[in-house]
Order: structure tokens, then C-alpha cells, then sequence
């Protein structure tokens, strides 16, 4: 019976190592994968409003906009860019579509605290 028990639980032990899938990611970058509801937005700055890159990947058919102060809006369906932020400034990902979309926002080139937030737009 203690061998059954043992082996079950090295069994479940086996299989939840494995089912955990993680993104292959740089030490030095932050990874957001905030699910995005239809009409919110995703807004990304540093705590101390310093200049940072970021690479956003819509994995969807589906529209997401970004706004940055001072530029002008970029459209992204099935596609990744690469931006840079000024000192300053943020960043907002709009989506415009009706259904969830779950964005993949790698931030790299940062000094400081990432700071995220998602509201309605």
C-alpha cells in the first residue's frame, strides 16, 4: 500500500512538472501576458517614467492599436513590432475587437519597476 501511494504521488509529481509550459524568456526582459477584454486597454510605463523598448505580439486575427504620446497609432493583427519608448512617455494597447485578446508585451532595456495597468477606454 506504501509503495502504491508512493508511486502515485511520483506519478502526479511527473506530470505536473510537465504540463507547466513556460515562455522561453531573456533574464533581463519582463513578460506580460495580461488578457485583454474587448474594449479595455493596457497601459505600460516605468515607476520612474524612464525610456525602455518593448516587442508586442497579437498571436490573433483580431485589432490591437498602439497609442504612444506624440506618434501616431499603429495597427497590429497577426503580427509583432518592435518600439521604443522615450524617457516620459507610455505605452497603451487598445483592443478594438469584440472578443479577448491575450497579447504577448516583452519589455527590455528597462531600469526600473515595470508598472501595468488594464482599463476600460
Amino acid at each position: 500500500m506504501k509503495n502504491k501511494f508512493a508511486f502515485v504521488t511520483y506519478l502526479l509529481f511527473i506530470l505536473l512538472v510537465s504540463s507547466c509550459a513556460t515562455l522561453k524568456t531573456d533574464s533581463k526582459s519582463w513578460t506580460l501576458l495580461i488578457p485583454l477584454e474587448a474594449k479595455k486597454k493596457l497601459t505600460v510605463n516605468l515607476a520612474d517614467t524612464s525610456a525602455f523598448n518593448v516587442d508586442i505580439q497579437n498571436p490573433t486575427k483580431d485589432t490591437l492599436i498602439i497609442k504612444q504620446p506624440n506618434t501616431q497609432d499603429q495597427v497590429i493583427v497577426n503580427d509583432k513590432v518592435t518600439l521604443s519608448i522615450p524617457a516620459g512617455n507610455h505605452l497603451e494597447i487598445l483592443n478594438v475587437s469584440k472578443k479577448t485578446i491575450k497579447p504577448i508585451v516583452r519589455i527590455f532595456d528597462h531600469k526600473a519597476k515595470v508598472v501595468s495597468a488594464v482599463s476600460a477606454f
